[in-house]
């Protein structure tokens, strides 16, 4: 018997053939159709066509339509149950874990084109702010020129805190910024330097802390 045969609606509904395992048992003595035999009207139609198909597999997924949607076929021979659980088998150890890995990688995609495209904005902004520091085309600028800069970024930063950094963006410690080092800058300035004389002058009027 085809799919579509499983799936008579008048049949199920009066509980007679196919379904052997109602056993005619779906209306009581007063004709009356028992919640046994009582099922949504889209529940007939699961399988009448292609698109139909593979919209109720999909749905059966989520276990929305589930036990209806295989309750027909089931009264009509409990191995028919074979079916629906090879395919959630199917589905969910290999249909989803596709699906997911998919989703993780175009998400993956976005985020790396959205870091290429930050890290693109802020060489051209660095490279901008360089030739408007160097007007003499030096090419290095004095370490003096990037204090203030980060003074400026870093209003709170004493001399110190300021010197530090300064140096630390100076790789080769001749007192000149070469552009290459001036490159660095932005990732430079999200080091912390802390002041320890702020620190230890709090921690002498609040000891506890």
């Amino acid at each position: 018997a085809s799919v579509q045969d499983s799936y008579q609606r008048d049949a199920f509904t009066n509980g007679t053939y196919p379904y052997r395992y109602l056993n005619n048992s779906c209306a009581d003595e007063n004709g009356v159709v028992t919640n046994e035999c009582e099922l949504p009207e889209w529940v007939f139609k699961s399988f009448d066509s292609f698109w139909h198909t593979h919209i109720t597999l999909l749905v059966l997924l989520s276990s929305e339509n589930y036990p209806w949607v295989f309750w027909p076929p089931y009264n009509i021979d409990r191995a028919n149950t074979i079916y629906f659980v090879a395919w959630l088998l199917f589905a969910y150890f290999f249909v989803m874990n596709i699906l997911l890995a998919l989703v993780f990688q175009q998400y993956n995609d976005g985020y790396l084109s959205i870091l290429r495209g930050d890290e693109d904005r802020e060489r051209r902004a660095l490279e901008k702010a360089w030739w408007l520091l160097d007007e003499r085309e030096n090419q290095a600028l004095p370490i003096s020129v990037i204090q203030k800069v980060i003074q400026k970024i870093h209003p709170n930063y004493n001399e110190v805190q300021v010197l530090i950094l300064a140096t630390l963006v100076d790789n080769d410690k001749n007192g000149l910024i070469e552009q290459e080092e001036w490159n660095t800058l932005v990732d430079m300035l999200f080091i912390q330097i802390k002041d320890k004389q702020k620190r230890k002058k709090y921690r002498t009027a609040w000891p506890l802390v």
